[in-house]
């Protein structure tokens, strides 16, 4: 199945990144050691992802597939 679907990164989100961040640097400094931390980018996708999520922001798409008996039908352990 394919779903596709839209979220936003909204100002609160945005706001978590900035603090995780500030918070990962504080930490490099503290320990004067570079941490093994989320990308920034990763974690703004992943908020928007569970924006999407949370609020029914997405749709299933038919592709045609879904009904081919030649593609594998794991119902049908096929």
């Amino acid at each position: 199945m394919l779903y596709a679907g839209y979220g936003v990164l909204t100002s609160d989100s945005e706001s978590r990144v900035q603090s995780y961040i500030a918070s990962v640097q504080n930490t490099e400094r503290i320990t004067n050691k570079k941490t093994s931390s989320i990308d920034p980018d990763h974690f703004r996708r992943t908020l928007i992802q569970d924006d999407m999520a949370r609020y029914g922001k997405y749709t299933y798409i038919n592709t045609g597939v879904e009904n081919n008996s030649r593609v594998c039908q794991p119902d049908n352990e096929g």
